[in-house]
């Protein structure tokens, strides 16, 4: 899917790092992209492909070397992309329905 097709596909999605084209992005730019987009593949794999945020949703994926937090605030789309490797911590919150189930 392009970034063309994404965007559409997502209607609250902003291009922040300003690229106009594939020749003034960086490779690192595109990555983030990239990383975006393959978070939202997976949440709509867990919520059903018609599923949206609405304002006030956020989720977090785990990449390999970072945490990207992505939520709707006020129909805008941000993302916040943490480097480095979560810490984990064995406990459950019974507040969360579900949260026992990985």
């Amino acid at each position: 899917m392009g970034d063309d097709e994404f965007a559409e596909s997502c209607p609250h999605y902003e291009n922040k790092w300003g690229y106009a084209d594939e020749r003034e992005s960086s490779g690192g730019f595109k990555q983030l992209d990239e990383a975006i987009r393959r978070a939202f593949d997976e949440f709509k794999k867990e919520f059903g492909e018609d599923a949206k945020l609405e304002n006030g949703d956020e989720f977090v994926t785990v990449l390999n070397n970072a945490v990207l937090i992505i939520s709707l605030e006020n129909g805008t789309l941000k993302t916040n992309f943490i480097g480095g490797a979560p810490f984990k911590v064995d406990m459950t919150l019974d507040i969360f329905e579900g949260s026992d189930e990985e």
